[in-house]
């Protein structure tokens, strides 16, 4: 990477930083001019400073099917920018060590999950909803928790989620770092 790119993206992580800042901080202000003027608000519109506080508790808040959208829609555009950045390196892998990367990136990704499923479902008898929320927890992918809630309808998964994912977030830093450290 030449300097003049490392400026560019060093420059361009600080003002996202600082734009993160400043909506953290209008959040804030609007919240604490909200919070300061219920008495005044609450005495022009002849009402207890509960009712006002109750309005304006929900001020600002989006409705569900908004928040669905915002939430799937921002996830899809994380995935294809990471997608796309990661794009010239994955081709440029595959050219030089052909299919056999892929190949293996294949069984390394589902060969663990293949022997949990087994293994859980055999040797543990666990039901098949808990293991599936398990596995998914243990390979810390929150989007196959949101897809299994969805066709259980049901959150049913997420207890089987929750400790597998602590202890994969534990061991993905730790060996992260290690891997890192040893390359």
């Amino acid at each position: 990477m030449n300097p003049a790119n490392h400026s560019k993206e060093s420059s361009r992580q600080w003002l996202i930083l600082l734009l993160i800042s400043l909506a953290a901080f209008m959040t804030a202000l609007d919240a604490t001019i909200v919070n300061i003027s219920l008495p005044t608000i609450s005495k022009y519109f002849h009402c207890d400073v509960a009712t006002v506080s109750w309005v304006a508790g929900h001020f600002g808040q989006i409705p569900s099917g908004g928040q669905w959208l915002l939430t799937d829609l921002g996830l899809n555009l994380f995935i294809a920018c990471v997608g796309f950045s990661a794009a010239v390196q994955a081709i440029q892998a595959f050219q030089t060590t052909g299919l056999t990367l892929f190949l293996a990136g294949i069984v390394l990704s589902l060969f663990p999950m293949i022997v949990a499923l087994i293994f859980g479902r055999r040797a543990l008898k666990m039901n098949p909803v808990l293991l599936l929320g398990a596995v998914a927890g243990a390979r810390v992918i929150t989007a196959a928790l949101n897809s299994l809630e969805e066709e259980a309808e049901s959150t049913l998964p997420s207890i089987g989620y929750a400790v597998p994912y602590a202890f994969g977030n534990v061991l993905l830093t730790i060996w992260g770092s290690v891997i890192v450290n040893v390359m």
